[in-house]
């Protein structure tokens, strides 16, 4: 004990340890709590109250700074291979809002829309057996269709724009070849927008073939339904 007293250095003011911008008084023993500030720069340290058991140490020692000639230590990158799993790739940060779905009831209606059309021309042709001069059932049988198609038409786009389609078929599409028009624009819009919506285009297009099919059938199976007069 008394050759770590005799190593120690020799009480006085010193640079405080525990603040650099002040001095703190050494008794030869230990660090006491009178402080005060210098009037100019001290230079000198005190290396032997550092090295004694018990006294605290500077933040130099602690969190040592590198020096302006230091050098800068270098950091290498791991190598992935040998880390033990495998990246994953991140998904895309954003992506493309589309909506979820294309079909409406509108357009399912439109779909079926030659159907329709048959059994309206079947019950025009029977209210022209009971008045054939009358030109009445066959405008208010044309009126019908034209308004169901042209009702279908604005719900079905109302709907597309309450789906989240943006820019939707127009509704002027019906005035050209009403409602086949219509169902290419209206497939080519949505399928610009979620790649969907060709069901109604192709449904109808099956539609207005069996119609065709089962009209020409109708017609040789009983010819007098459609008017063709039955050789005697």
């Amino acid at each position: 004990m008394s050759d770590l007293l005799s190593a120690a250095p020799a009480a006085g003011w010193y640079p405080d340890p525990m603040a650099e911008a002040q001095l703190r008084w050494w008794d030869g023993a230990g660090w006491t709590e009178r402080t005060t500030t210098p009037e100019a720069p001290v230079l000198v340290d005190a290396p032997a109250a550092a090295a004694v058991d018990g006294a605290p140490r500077s933040r130099r020692d602690v969190h040592p700074r590198l020096e302006s000639g230091a050098e800068t230590p270098e950091f290498t990158i791991p190598d992935e291979n040998k880390l033990g799993y495998t990246p994953v790739a991140r998904a895309p940060l954003y992506d493309q809002w589309r909506p979820p779905r294309s079909g409406t009831p509108g357009a399912w209606a439109l779909a079926f829309l030659p159907w329709i059309t048959q059994v309206v021309a079947f019950v025009a042709g029977i209210g022209m057996g009971f008045s054939p001069n009358s030109l009445f059932v066959p405008f208010a049988a044309l009126g019908i269709i034209v308004l169901l198609t042209v009702s279908l038409v604005v719900r079905d786009r109302r709907r597309l724009q309450e789906l989240g389609h943006d820019r939707p078929a127009s509704t002027w599409w019906i005035l050209l070849a009403p409602p086949l028009a219509y169902l290419i624009a209206r497939t080519v819009s949505t399928h610009r927008n979620n790649g969907k919506g060709a069901g109604p285009l192709v449904l109808f297009a099956v539609n207005s073939m069996l119609v065709v099919v089962a009209s020409f059938a109708v017609s040789l199976l009983f010819p007098e339904v459609v008017g063709v007069p039955v050789g005697r």
